[in-house]
């Protein structure tokens, strides 16, 4: 019924349920791996990363909707079945019947407990059969409210939605059909070199050696506001297309004073939430702390464990809180320009880091950096993280990191270049997305923040940020980023 790739998610704030259908699940679908999510950011980081075969919720969520859960992995991953298994029925739940290709309700009594695993067996089974079906594509793509298409490997348009024909600028969807995406949209040119470089990336997804692309583009044909659109492209399973999924207007450019409202509402709602979480997280942080102190002997070792990751994770999530209320502030707040010598901020960072590279044996080789036009304090951030991932993910070698900067005549390129683990390539416009981590939390701690908040300072500054291989014969990875050169 299932094979070893079978990843299942079950989102349920209620610990008793979710052990008991965990259990059922695990005890009946035993080639599938199950995880639980109960809280709104890890679930927001399992929504970026994907991955799942299915994903079932529960309705009451205290932060969200079953509903709303599973209506935001179907639109982002179509072909995913999604089951919502709850006492009783919303009255919005036709909407998930229509937006998922595969769905299903089941009610959370004990009939339904037994009835799960045979439900998720079965869309599991139909999903498989359905995936490799032209019309199963094109059903999935013509119910999608948002603008998607499939591709063929050399990167023609197979079939659109209405909605995509729309943001292309056609009047029919049919229209789109056999143009490469190339004509369609002006693609991102820090991640692509150009038309030939797209075929070898779609060549690369087609069989198999890639497992996703993710690139910034601007629609080429009656469009005169240069809005920007993030296109995530992957492969179709069982087949030989490849799915394209525009994944919302990217703000970079403002579009008129509603959106400005909207973007500064979005800021507002997440600078309230994670600063209003701080309190309750601090408590729950300080009492798992006195139990681990006054009950460790007295506990088994499984009960040892458990009050051990129970401190552990707390700690995390001030970390990851701490982090967007960070984040929030660099989008609500104005960069303070001024002339910023970066040799200056180069070395007040390397001595925040003197005794851990001491440690290590590591070595930083700076060249003569510029003076730009930046925000003193966000620039010591941005070295700050970067430096700190050139040091975290040294591996086993001692770490060498090589900072440069590039004449680009309007503009200065910076790199900070590391020998350590590196990245793999089809990782590279995903490491810059909010709790991305690419290692489990026990081989590197983390929070998968500090890409993301370099990201948005460089943004803030009018720059672009993108990583690359170090080189072709060594592992390590270089950050380029640019910057404004001083007046």
């Amino acid at each position: 019924m299932a094979n070893s790739s079978c990843k299942l998610l079950l989102i349920d704030p209620d610990q008793a349920d979710a052990e008991l259908a965990g259990k059922l699940l695990e005890q009946s679908l035993p080639d599938c791996r199950l995880v639980t999510v109960s809280d709104p950011i890890v679930f927001a980081e399992h929504l970026a990363t994907g991955e799942f075969s299915a994903v079932i919720s529960e309705q009451t969520l205290g932060w969200a909707s079953g509903v709303d859960v599973l209506s935001s992995f179907c639109r982002r991953y179509p072909p995913i079945p999604a089951v919502l298994f709850t006492q009783s029925a919303p009255p919005d739940m036709h909407e998930l019947q229509q937006r998922c290709g595969s769905f299903a309700y089941v009610q959370k009594d004990s009939a339904g407990f037994l009835r799960l695993a045979e439900v998720v067996g079965n869309l599991l089974q139909a999903s498989r059969k359905m995936q490799g079906g032209a019309e199963f594509w094109s059903q999935t793509i013509k119910r999608l409210g948002e603008p998607a298409m499939t591709l063929l490997p050399d990167g023609r348009v197979a079939e659109a939605n209405a909605a995509a024909a729309k943001v292309c600028g056609y009047p029919r969807a049919a229209d789109l059909s056999g143009i490469g995406l190339a004509s369609l949209l002006d693609l991102d040119a820090m991640t692509l070199s150009g038309e030939e470089d797209l075929r070898t990336r779609l060549e690369a997804l087609a069989t198999g050696s890639a497992e996703s692309l993710d690139i910034e583009a601007t629609p080429t044909k009656d469009r005169q506001d240069g809005a920007k659109w993030r296109l995530s492209i992957w492969p179709v399973p069982g087949g030989d297309r490849l799915a394209v999924l525009f994944l919302g207007e990217d703000l970079i450019q403002s579009q008129g004073e509603g959106d400005s409202v909207d973007k500064q509402q979005y800021e507002q709602l997440l600078y309230a939430v994670s600063h209003d979480l701080q309190e309750p997280l601090q408590l729950v942080s300080r009492y798992a702390e006195v139990l681990q102190d006054i009950c460790n002997d007295s506990l088994d070792n499984e009960g040892v464990r458990f009050v051990s990751n129970l401190v552990s994770n707390a700690r995390l999530m001030q970390s990851m809180l701490d982090d967007l209320l960070e984040y929030s502030r660099l989008g609500r707040l104005e960069p303070s320009i001024s002339e910023v010598n970066l040799n200056e901020v180069v070395d007040d960072v390397l001595a925040l880091y003197a005794h851990r590279l001491q440690e290590l044996g590591g070595k930083v080789r700076k060249s003569v950096l510029p003076v730009v036009q930046a925000d003193r304090g966000q620039m010591l951030r941005l070295f700050q993280n970067l430096v700190g991932n050139a040091i975290k993910f040294h591996g086993d070698k001692k770490p060498v990191i090589r900072i440069n900067a590039i004449d680009k005549d309007d503009h200065w390129e910076l790199v900070v270049e590391d020998n350590g683990i590196g990245i793999d390539e089809d990782q590279f416009e995903k490491v810059f997305t909010m709790f991305k981590r690419l290692h489990t939390q026990e081989s590197i701690p983390g929070n998968g923040m500090g890409l993301a908040l370099c990201e948005r300072i460089v943004k803030a500054h009018g720059g672009r940020i993108w990583a690359r291989s170090r080189n072709a014969k060594s592992r390590g990875v270089a950050i380029h980023f640019t910057l404004k050169k001083a007046d």
